[in-house]
């Protein structure tokens, strides 16, 4: 009896790796945010949260994070700038290439209908894409990080 207790606890710790308050998927946890920052609000936001700003690795991450973003009905923050070099995006903290995207058609474009600059990514809700946005903005954001489950071994 005690075993089975032990082997049920175990299993509830490993389901429950991600803190509270956010999703997990495929090895990471996703935090949608409660609050509107701007774009370097939310990259400190993150880390502050001990995670990062999200950085969107392929087409099945990407599907997971857009169907939650459109369920939300709220325009979301990624890890994606190109304010180092105009046209030149790179995921910021892992401060790697842009490999994968999903840019609204038409997108990314270096000022807006304004004349803002735009340097900073966000998802849209209506449709899950990706648009350069004027970095002082402010929108939700999603923070990334590891689930900390790591396979054991013998």
């Amino acid at each position: 009896m005690k075993i089975y207790l032990i082997f049920g606890c175990l299993i509830q710790i490993v389901a429950s790796a991600c803190p509270n308050g956010w999703l997990t998927h495929d090895g990471n946890c996703y935090h949608f945010s409660h609050d509107v920052e701007s774009w370097t609000g939310a990259y400190t936001m993150c880390k502050i949260l001990g995670g990062q700003l999200l950085e969107i690795d392929g087409a099945t991450e990407n599907q997971f994070v857009s169907s939650q973003v459109k369920i939300s009905g709220r325009n979301y923050w990624i890890g994606l700038t190109d304010v180092n070099e105009e046209g030149s995006w790179i995921w910021m903290t892992s401060m790697t290439k842009l490999n994968y995207s999903n840019w609204t058609p038409g997108e990314p474009t270096a000022l807006n209908v304004y004349k803002e600059i735009e340097n900073c990514v966000l998802i849209y809700k209506n449709n899950g894409m990706w648009n350069d946005s004027p970095c002082s903005h402010t929108n939700f954001y999603i923070c990334e990080k590891s689930d900390g489950v790591s396979e054991i071994i013998g």
